[in-house]
């Protein structure tokens, strides 16, 4: 069993994750606004929307005039551009050199995603959580599970919500 200890400031935010031999994991700190400045050496830049605009050396963000994240650059030089419904739904992305993906909505929830002329879809649990992707002939290809409060395990999760 991992035994962690976890510190945190007077403003109740994680500063550290110490390991059972009392190694640090993780050190965190903050700026003014308790956005993440620094996870161990690794930089954040936030705007006054708090908003997330860059990680230095890895990606840069740029939002629309909603909030929304419109433009994504990594270090290598992809880029990522979205583009969305009024009501703030994610319908389509460019990601240059790398082809699009399009995004189709039932009642407010993601039913289905093209991809490069690739069809899947979308299948949730009874919370809305994403829990299996399927293709065109019904074989499934992705399975997600989730830790209680929803953190899935094994996984990153970088699709809609990024």
């Amino acid at each position: 069993m991992r035994q962690h200890r976890y510190w945190y400031d007077a403003s109740n935010r994680l500063t550290s994750v110490v390991d059972g031999n009392g190694a640090t994991i993780a050190g965190l700190a903050y700026d003014v606004q308790g956005n993440l400045l620094k996870k161990n050496a690794q930089g954040y830049t936030f705007d006054y929307g708090n908003r997330l605009r860059a990680v230095p050396g890895k990606a840069s963000y740029r939002y629309d005039g909603h909030g929304l994240r419109v433009n994504a650059l990594d270090a290598a030089g992809a880029q990522l551009n979205a583009f969305y419904t009024r009501a703030g739904q994610l319908l389509y992305e460019e990601r240059r050199g790398r082809g699009h993906a399009e995004y189709l909505y039932l009642a407010g929830s993601l039913l289905a995603t093209r991809s490069n002329g690739n069809v899947t879809y979308q299948h949730t649990d009874a919370l809305g959580s994403p829990v299996a992707t399927t293709n065109a002939a019904g074989q499934v290809v992705d399975r997600t599970h989730y830790a209680p409060y929803g953190a899935a395990i094994g996984k990153t999760i970088d699709g809609i919500g990024y």
